[in-house]
């Protein structure tokens, strides 16, 4: 799926899922289906079984009288450093797994113009590694990461503005 046929869906959703009055408020009711629902209930365990640490978080959360907008959730009061989330670094997507990737690691050394000279390089990197991943489906260690995650949070679906606004 392409952005350009993403971003108006993403807005039309938006707008529609967000009311001011309910934003900061769980339904719990909601919350509940989505937590049965296989793909959450496969990224937890995934979670678990690799180590990922979150006792002060749930997820996902439905959020507004609709239960449309999904995220976390405390279970309780966070304080403003507290950190909340602890993931192992072997379920971070970063260069260094794709340079440990048997068979398309050499890819980064071969092509110095494409992820190292390119203004985008460093995001190149991530999202060709993503998109090689998202391509082996249930036999990507990501695989349930990949199957919750909203169209937003994959690099693979930006633009460049949109990268380059990303830039410091």
């Amino acid at each position: 799926m392409k952005r350009a046929d993403v971003e108006p869906v993403l807005i039309d959703n938006f707008q529609v899922n967000l009311k001011d009055d309910d934003v900061t408020k769980v339904n719990w009711e909601a919350t509940k289906k989505l937590q049965e629902m296989p793909k959450y209930m496969r990224f937890n365990d995934w979670l678990n079984k690799n180590g990922a640490k979150r006792d002060s978080i749930i997820y996902p959360a439905a959020f507004g009288a609709a239960g449309k907008l999904i995220g976390i959730a405390a279970t309780r009061d966070i304080g403003l450093t507290e950190a909340y989330l602890f993931v192992p670094s072997k379920m971070i997507i970063c260069e260094e797994k794709f340079r440990q990737n048997k068979k398309i690691g050499h890819i980064l050394d071969e092509n110095p113009d494409v992820f190292t000279e390119h203004f985008f390089g460093e995001h190149l990197v991530i999202i060709f590694f993503m998109m090689y991943e998202m391509g082996k489906g249930e036999d990507s260690f990501w695989f349930s990461y990949f199957e919750t995650a909203e169209l937003t949070d994959m690099l693979n679906l930006w633009g460049e503005d949109d990268l380059a606004f990303m830039e410091d």
